[in-house]
């Protein structure tokens, strides 16, 4: 509870601040090494909860969608980096049901994929067939989202037969892999978090140049180092609520907060006057003799 109330007077406490002025800086690294740990928890398990679910959904959804498009009648193999096909080509591919619903960036497609070994991987075949990705005997040419077109070679390719039991096994394998993902997803958050945190840590070498000119106007005469001191506690706010996963991103919005906080909360501090009583009669009277 006491840890909370440090978080609660880091975001706003004007009295708090004038504290810090006093405190040694391990203080303050102390705080911030302890919000770190309670951040990068609350951030990995909300953005866990709320985003894993959905990316394994989406996840068997596509592996679903990989078993139920693939033509029944379609039989590809793969021998020496050549490919051929067992059906009548140009042989297209149209986008599953699932995907041309929300297609709504590549409305210039017809189909998902079309194969012809006869014809040459180029970029008017690929607008010919008004196709996503063109795959011909030794080639496959795709388009990027940006525009850009780019051809790969199949002869690294290794041997392979391709047909629609081919790929039901291969699902059933190696589907079961994908549990394994949330162990590796929440170690690739925390790392993130870190960078995430040394990044801010970083830019504080900057901000505290910022804390200090605050400080300067509101006549409180601090060195460097305190201010940077006083940042660990003044970006408490902005890290909770400007974060990748909060989607607010208007420029310098971490900066304008922390700015914010600074003027509301760096105070010079008034000096304490003490109330004297007056002199009674008797006591002016023993002075007088």
């Amino acid at each position: 509870m006491e840890f909370l109330r440090k978080i609660g007077k880091s975001i706003y406490d004007p009295a708090y601040y004038q504290e810090l002025l006093e405190k040694p800086f391990s203080y303050s690294v102390k705080y911030f090494a302890g919000f770190f740990v309670i951040f990068a928890l609350l951030l990995i398990v909300g953005f866990s909860l709320f985003y894993f679910p959905r990316i394994e959904v989406a996840l068997n959804d596509g592996v679903r969608m990989a078993v139920d498009s693939y033509p029944e009648d379609l039989v590809v193999t793969m021998k020496n980096g050549t490919l051929s096909t067992n059906v009548q080509e140009p042989y297209f591919v149209k986008f599953p049901a699932m995907m041309d619903k929300n297609r709504t960036q590549m409305p210039a497609f017809k189909n998902l994929i079309t194969i012809d070994t006869k014809s040459e991987a180029s970029a008017d075949n690929l607008s010919k067939y008004e196709t996503m990705a063109l795959v011909t005997k030794n080639y496959i040419i795709y388009q990027k989202d940006n525009g850009q077109i780019v051809t790969q070679p199949l002869e690294n390719i290794y041997d392979v037969v391709v047909d629609k039991t081919f790929v039901k096994q291969f699902v059933e394998k190696y589907s079961p892999w994908l549990k394994l993902l949330f162990p590796f997803f929440v170690i690739g958050l925390f790392i993130f978090v870190i960078f995430l945190l040394i990044f801010r840590l970083g830019y504080m070498f900057l901000a505290a140049l910022l804390i200090w000119l605050v400080a300067y106007i509101k006549k409180v005469e601090i060195s460097y180092g305190k201010s940077y001191q006083l940042g660990l506690h003044l970006m408490t706010l902005p890290l909770i609520i400007i974060s990748p996963f909060t989607f607010i991103n208007f420029p310098f919005a971490f900066s304008l907060l922390l700015l914010i906080l600074a003027f509301v909360n760096i105070k010079k501090k008034e000096p304490v006057i003490v109330a004297t009583q007056p002199e009674t009669i008797q006591e002016a009277e023993v002075k007088e003799v």
